[in-house]
């Protein structure tokens, strides 16, 4: 830092240590410590216990006091398990219930289901699979993706022309509303990208990321 400052009556970085430290702010420099310092901590604890973080960390200053140790927390997840279910026979229950369905010929020709009626759509597979999945999911996983959404309707409103509270106002809902909206969209966004993830494992498929987000578009 003293090499960067910029101090009247010196040149650039010529400085001395001493009067460069009584001008800086030592929040910024306890910043820039912990930018170069976290990384390479961060990587050696995830080694040392072995963890394989499935999302980006939350990271807590503890406690930073020059000339003590430092306390860091970090928080982490890994990728939550996933319990299907017998998903293949609810599929297969609910796509026989639906062919069987009583139709009384001669009542109304154009009641007869057609043969694309019969079969289930998107959204109900989507519907069986959910209702047969069991996961636990960490809740900075679930945290991570709210605020995901929430960065997605600050942009939107500003492309809009407006603020998140005349959106908000407009629209009848209070930030608190929204948030708990959202974090109902996650979870069921979340444990629905899993199970689909769970299911091609299980059966051996190939799921590209525009399968995905297909399916997730329909959720």
């Amino acid at each position: 830092l003293v090499a960067t400052s910029e101090i009247d009556g010196f040149r650039k970085g010529k400085a001395p240590k001493a009067m460069v430290e009584e001008k800086l702010d030592k929040s910024k420099v306890y910043e820039d410590v912990l930018r170069h310092l976290l990384p390479e901590v961060y990587n050696e604890a995830i080694q040392e216990q072995r963890i394989k973080p499935f999302v980006q960390p939350k990271i807590e200053l503890k406690e930073a006091t020059e000339k003590k140790d430092w306390i860091i927390i970090v928080h982490t997840a890994e990728k939550p398990a996933v319990t299907l279910g017998d998903y293949k026979k609810a599929i297969s229950d609910t796509s026989s219930e639906k062919r069987n369905k009583i139709w009384v010929p001669g009542k109304d020709a154009d009641q007869k289901p057609k043969p694309e009626d019969q079969k289930l759509t998107i959204d109900e597979t989507v519907e069986i699979l959910l209702s047969n999945v069991t996961t636990n999911l960490p809740s900075l996983l679930v945290e991570a993706e709210v605020n995901r959404m929430l960065s997605d309707l600050v942009n939107r409103t500003k492309q809009l022309g407006l603020t998140v509270e005349q959106y908000l106002s407009s629209t009848g809902q209070t930030s608190e509303s929204v948030r708990q909206q959202y974090t109902k969209d996650s979870t069921r966004l979340l444990t629905l990208e899993l199970a689909l993830e769970a299911v091609a494992d299980v059966q051996g498929i190939l799921v590209s990321d525009d399968d995905i987000e297909t399916v997730l578009k329909t959720a």
